[in-house]
């Protein structure tokens, strides 16, 4: 690249964000403009990530989309796209299931928890099997509520863990031990940072 007359360093900004939870976490950028993209900023996207987030560790955990059936370029394109249609329509299966469980569970003194949740590594399990069953129906609606169905019946409670009386969770300090190497590590923003190592 230095060839073709790129540079060999750039300047990235780094940016340290205070969660709500008291945790700070650090984004590095090559946005330098804080006029115009301020902290608020980059807290708002930073918030709006975190659901792909979770989409992408449960497509390679749960799904395991790296695990291909071959190693040829149209075998690898064939599973992943068949993985993400069978992902796209889990996800539309928990969506119903989850809002059916939402309105049943709403308000009823008889549970123990106050809040459940469809869970998503299970059901994915059970169904990627049925999906086909799903694509190649002639009543592909009856078959789409029957596994609306089945996944109601794999509700998990959503815990709310305690918290101490700074409001901090008593789970763990990983994060205070993370944010203080982060810290200690951390290049001040001035500084430009080695393109090639």
């Amino acid at each position: 690249m230095i060839d073709n007359g790129y540079q060999d360093k750039i300047r990235l900004r780094i940016i340290e964000l205070t969660l709500s939870n008291g945790f700070r976490e650090y984004l590095i950028t090559s946005i330098l403009d804080k006029e115009n993209f301020g902290i608020e900023d980059f807290n708002d996207i930073y918030n709006l990530r975190w659901n792909e987030e979770i989409y992408f560790d449960f497509q390679k955990n749960i799904m395991e989309i790296e695990n291909f059936t071959g190693k040829s370029l149209e075998t690898i394109k064939q599973d992943y796209y068949s993985m993400v249609l069978v992902g796209n329509l889990h996800s539309l299966i928990i969506a119903d299931a989850q809002e059916e469980v939402d309105k049943e569970t709403r308000n009823n003194g008889k549970l123990k928890y106050e809040q459940y949740k469809i869970n998503k590594s299970v059901t994915f399990g059970i169904m990627k099997e049925q999906i086909y069953d799903l694509l190649t129906a002639r009543n592909w609606k009856k078959q789409y509520k029957l596994l609306v169905r089945e996944s109601k019946k794999y509700k998990i409670p959503v815990i709310k863990f305690p918290k101490n009386k700074k409001g901090k969770s008593k789970i763990s300090n990983y994060s205070e031990k993370r944010d203080l190497s982060l810290k200690l590590t951390a290049l001040p923003p001035a500084e430009p940072i080695p393109f090639f190592q």
